[in-house]
């Protein structure tokens, strides 16, 4: 990572409210899938902690797309917005068709917390009590 992306990320990270790591302590993630697994992950919690998580959730669909952005410099913004839509939208059915389970979806979503330096995605109103 060029020292202007990390940078970038890095206060990214800090305007969520979270320290960003180390370039080569983060573990290798896809990005699209990141951004997938946050939106099938708001989308997959119960209605009251879901309505309420949801915006925190969303802003780290956001910044998965933006480092994949940063990182692939693609052609097509909305191309790879759609993509990434589509990528949720199958996690969706998965997740309607009992193929994957809620701790599966919060599992990969704190896998992506960690590659990207932030706190584990909260999952409940506890966790969002706890959030700085």
């Amino acid at each position: 990572m060029t020292r202007p992306a990390f940078l970038v990320t890095l206060a990214v990270a800090g305007s969520l409210g979270m320290v960003a790591p180390a370039a080569s302590d983060a573990p290798a993630v896809d990005h699209l899938d990141c951004s997938a697994s946050y939106q099938a992950l708001t989308l997959a919690l119960p209605y009251l902690p879901g309505i309420l998580l949801m915006p925190n959730i969303a802003r780290r669909s956001g910044h998965a797309r933006r480092v994949y952005f940063e990182e692939a410099n693609p052609i097509s913004r909305p191309a790879v917005r759609r993509e990434a839509e589509r990528r949720a939208a199958v996690l969706d059915a998965a997740f309607d068709a009992g193929e994957i389970t809620l701790d599966m979806l919060v599992e990969q979503a704190h896998r992506c917390d960690a590659a990207y330096g932030l706190d584990p995605t909260p999952v409940s109103l506890h966790d969002l009590q706890r959030t700085p």
